[in-house]
């Protein structure tokens, strides 16, 4: 069955009062104090004060400026907030790169992408002044620059989907340039992003101003005009667009206004500005590993938690990491590792909506991702329950058991109806057994002993995440989720999961058992069988995958033999499948969408379908009525699971180690053909 998930978009930021735009006589006062104070010139001044929101507020950072070191010298900013109107993104946005069509490539005018020559680095003042220059043939020349770096940008790096709904929260960097005109206009000075340039031009996008006009358009009656409309709109219910419109007419930013170079360097403000952006973009801080960003995520969810009431300081504390088993049985909780487990997997995935709205705002203050889903609320207990693993496991261990815990959880266990309890390991087999020899899937019960199991698997390193194709002894593809979630679904799975549980509380490895819950010997010696990750995946094989005995002789044997040639069968069927829709034509189109099939080979392949297709309910309903099983029938029409095809027989497709290269066939399109997931 396709998986269900709980996809959330980003909860919007509520739109607040914009500020009335200043006045002549206070703009002009703060243009005046960043003359003096910083040399700056009277139009880079004036372009600053007249950008700001608040320019007395200008006015006081101007009396602390920050100070920015960098190789040479040290710059000076000063944080306020801007009009979105009134500064303009970096037209020769370095993120272009080779993108950029350059006169040895291609001569200008050629095409419409080389209608002029790139516009060049901004050079330093003449005078040494802590602003920019930028020469450019004409408005028209600014005009197709901004145009070609805005349509790269809201292809390469688009920010409107969170800016629509958060507005800009991280500053952007400005410094003032001056625009030559080699044609003759008159020059003009407007605030350029140095930094931010893709978070400015999709506040642009958003409010339909187009770049290259701010420099030339700069008119106080109309940004009072459409500040005063915006603003009355809050007095009842703004539409989408002007709660939009709301948080992105002003936007946080530095304001680059000064530099002093050391003694004796040869630094200027354009190099300074340069080596400033290199420390963000060339060579930035290494960022975190991804436990460690799913752990900073998960203590602002427990922090948001515990401030709401729905978990004590005490239980925030143990699902923490912050006692020792001692300590968390002194305080009433279970010393249990894997029950702490289950209990931070039930809690980050609750569909309670109170509990669900504050996880959801907790995550939203911490990321700008679009969608929550259940898989990353499971990636960040995930790095939770990893604290429980001791810090004395090499590191390449530890990032193993990670990568096994992120996928080690089921959406069954998010979307399922269970709870995270004290009972006894026995307590939890016993029922899910009975609910198991009912008809059912293990009900609750089993969710939980599943939830719990996985982390002794995992942490013991007895069930692996995938480790790709080469040089693997895996039996298949599946994430720890799927087979863990085959084992639940069973009477035997179900002992063996009750059996990870205990033998891990006494400190042991892992031991297999059989059907019956009777432990395997190994060998003659009395050997106990080990759980590995090949006996787990074998034994419990993905749907579809029956195992056949190793030399089949009896009846029975042999029926399971047959069965397990079918499985490989209906593998190759789809593998045939995916690998008849990947041949593509000259327009890039699978060939057979163009082509298809002759009637013959079409009609003889349906009807041999079409029997098994009412062979197989027939098969299924006598097994369920001889054994037992769920009583609902499966859908058939169902997507199988990505990792149903044999990897054996995808080598021409699956190359990468640890990951895929082309996309498995997953299932009926609605116009007949193929579908294939990514």
């Amino acid at each position: 069955m396709p998986s269900r998930t709980i996809d959330e978009s980003l909860l919007p930021r509520p739109p607040q009062v914009l500020d009335t735009p200043a006045l002549a006589p206070a703009t002009r006062r703060a243009a005046e104090r960043l003359a003096e104070q910083f040399k700056l010139s009277a139009e880079a001044a004036e372009a600053f004060a007249g950008a700001a929101v608040d320019p007395a507020e200008v006015r006081k950072a101007a009396e602390n400026p920050e100070t920015l070191y960098v190789p040479g010298g040290t710059l000076y900013g000063l944080r306020t907030r801007v009009w979105a109107r009134r500064v303009m993104p970096d037209p020769r946005n370095p993120r272009l790169g080779p993108a950029r069509r350059h006169p040895v490539a291609v001569v200008p005018g050629s095409s419409e992408d080389a209608r002029f020559r790139p516009i060049p680095e901004p050079d330093p003042h003449p005078n040494r002044r802590p602003e920019l220059e930028l020469r450019i043939d004409s408005r028209e020349h600014l005009a197709w620059a901004s145009g070609i770096s805005k349509r790269f940008i809201l292809k390469d790096n688009d920010w409107r989907l969170s800016i629509r709904n958060q507005g800009v929260m991280t500053e952007v960097w400005l410094s003032a340039v001056t625009l030559r005109h080699e044609d003759g206009s008159p020059s003009v000075t407007v605030p350029v992003t140095s930094e931010g340039s893709s978070r400015l031009t999709a506040c642009h996008d958003i409010l339909a101003v187009r770049s290259a006009d701010v420099p030339y358009a700069r008119d106080d009656r109309a940004l009072r005009s459409i500040i005063r409309a915006l603003n009355d709109t809050l007095l009842s219910e703004p539409s989408v667009e002007q709660a939009e419109a709301l948080r992105c007419e002003t936007i946080p930013a530095l304001l680059l206004v000064g530099f002093e170079p050391h003694p004796g360097s040869s630094a200027n403000f354009a190099t300074a500005i340069r080596s400033l952006v290199a420390l963000r973009h060339v060579e930035p801080p290494k960022p975190w590993n991804e436990a460690a960003k799913m752990g900073s995520i998960a203590d602002t969810v427990l922090e948001a938690l515990e401030s709401a009431g729905l978990i004590t300081t005490a239980e925030e504390d143990w699902l923490l990491g912050l006692y020792t088993p001692a300590e968390a049985e002194a305080q009433g909780f279970s010393p249990d590792l894997s029950v702490r487990a289950a209990r931070i997997v039930r809690l980050l995935t609750d569909t309670d909506p109170v509990v669900h709205q504050t996880i959801r705002a907790a995550i939203t203050g911490q990321t700008t991702k679009q969608r929550i889903s259940n898989k990353f609320k499971l990636e960040v207990a995930a790095a939770l329950i990893l604290r429980a693993v001791g810090g004395s496991e090499e590191r390449d261990k530890v990032s193993d058991i990670y990568r096994g815990l992120q996928t080690a959880y089921s959406d069954a266990m998010a979307t399922g109806t269970w709870n995270a309890t004290y009972r006894s390991t026995h307590e939890l087999v016993t029922q899910a057994l009975a609910d198991c020899q009912r008809g059912g899937d293990g009900g609750p019960a089993a969710l939980e002993l599943a939830a719990r199991a996985a982390y002794p698997l995992v942490v013991s390193r007895q069930l692996f995440a995938d480790r790709g194709s080469r040089n693997n002894d895996q039996p298949d593809r599946r994430a720890p989720a799927g087979v863990i979630e085959r084992m639940r679904t069973s009477e035997w799975g179900i002992r063996q999961l009750g059996q990870a549980l205990e033998d891990h509380a006494a400190g042991r490895g892992i031991r297999a058992v059989a059907q019956d819950g009777a432990l395997i010997v190994a060998d003659d010696m009395g050997e106990e069988q080990q759980v590995t990750d090949t006996w787990l995946r074998s034994t419990f094989p993905p749907p579809g995958r029956p195992v056949a005995p190793a030399a089949p002789e009896t009846a029975h044997e042999k029926y399971l033999a047959a069965l397990s040639e079918l499985g490989v069968c209906f593998d190759r069927l789809r593998l045939g499948v995916q690998r008849l829709s990947a041949v593509e034509g000259v327009d890039g189109r699978p060939l057979v969408n163009s082509e298809g099939v002759e009637p013959g080979h079409a009609d003889a392949w349906f009807s041999e379908l079409m029997g098994l297709v009412q062979l197989i309910p027939v098969w299924r309903s006598t097994f369920v009525a001889r054994h037992g099983g769920p009583i609902a029938a499966t859908d058939l029409a169902a997507e199988p699971e990505d990792d149903e095809i044999d990897p054996d027989l995808d080598v021409e497709l699956d190359e990468g180690e640890g990951e895929e290269t082309g996309g498995e066939v997953s299932g009926w399109a609605e116009d007949g053909g193929w579908e294939e997931e990514a």
